[in-house]
């Protein structure tokens, strides 16, 4: 859990998040650290927008961590048939 703890602690620490939101920076930490190629939130407010895909990119490159590729709403997986007309 140290090395979850100390991913998110630099998401506060670089202002991607404040440390009241330190729950959210948990999530994110634990996508980037077990190698999440994706994150499903609704949290617009802290997870999905573009200050923190930022933020996460950047910590992603500090840390040396596979940057989470996409962060969107769950909707995002939920696939059509493309031969619907």
């Amino acid at each position: 859990m140290t090395e979850i703890s100390d991913v998110a602690n630099k998401l506060t620490e670089n202002g991607t998040l404040t440390p009241k939101s330190f729950d959210d920076c948990l999530h994110i930490a634990c996508s980037l650290v077990y190698d999440c190629t994706c994150i499903a939130s609704w949290n617009f407010r802290h997870i999905v927008n573009i200050r923190t895909v930022r933020g996460v990119k950047l910590v992603a490159a500090q840390t040396g961590y596979g940057a989470v590729t996409m962060i969107c709403t769950p909707p995002y997986f939920i696939g059509g048939d493309d031969d619907e007309g």
